[in-house]
């Protein structure tokens, strides 16, 4: 008779390092990649709403002061100094700028068409500024079609630009820097206006 067969081993008892060799390094790899990806996006997130921030509160100044103009100061004519101006319903008020024109926003800040914006001359800036199209001319051409003067390819200054009258009698609000330079002095000194 031949011999009886060995009896089966015993089972292996697993170790661990048989666990983390099997199913468990797959698991941990996508666990680590998703956690990586997360990581990764909330860092760019934050990054970019810090930068938005960071710009807003930074370069929102000239925003927030044509806001507060348009919404507290001009009210569409029935401001608070309307009766200081002596001007008529439907008469043009002036918005005066000089060497921060560059700052304006748009015109959507200015609350009806009688609002205009002008430019004062200054030495701080002798280049072209913008202009209004044209809004009506003698053959009827409106807008941006009618053709533009002025304009020349050296960037030189037209004095038709320029508000032509006195600051103090044609300007009812002036906006402007005052750093507290000599240079600066100039147009924020004009009397009657009132610095805020």
């Amino acid at each position: 008779l031949p011999p009886p067969p060995p009896p089966p081993p015993p089972p292996a008892v697993p170790r661990d390092s048989d666990y983390y060799d099997g199913l468990a390094p797959r698991k941990i790899g996508v666990v680590l990649r998703h956690v990586v990806t997360a990581v990764v996006l909330l860092a760019i997130v934050a990054t970019n709403v810090s930068r938005t921030a960071a710009v807003v509160g930074g370069y929102g100044a000239p925003m927030k002061l044509y806001t507060s103009l348009a919404k507290d100061e001009l009210q569409g004519g029935r401001g608070p100094r309307r009766s200081a101006w002596g001007l008529g319903e439907g008469e043009e008020v002036n918005i005066c700028v000089g060497k921060e024109w560059y700052r304006f926003p748009s015109h959507f800040f200015l609350p009806g068409d009688r609002f205009r914006l002008r430019f004062l001359e200054t030495p701080a800036f002798k280049g072209l500024l913008p202009k209004y199209f044209a809004e009506t001319d003698a053959n009827g051409t409106i807008g941006s079609r009618a053709p533009t003067s002025g304009f020349n390819k050296f960037n030189r200054a037209d004095p038709a630009q320029y508000l032509s009258e006195p600051a103090a009698t044609h300007c009812h609000y002036l906006v402007d820097l005052d750093l507290g330079d000599s240079d600066d002095a100039g147009l924020l000194g004009v009397e009657p206006h009132e610095r805020v």
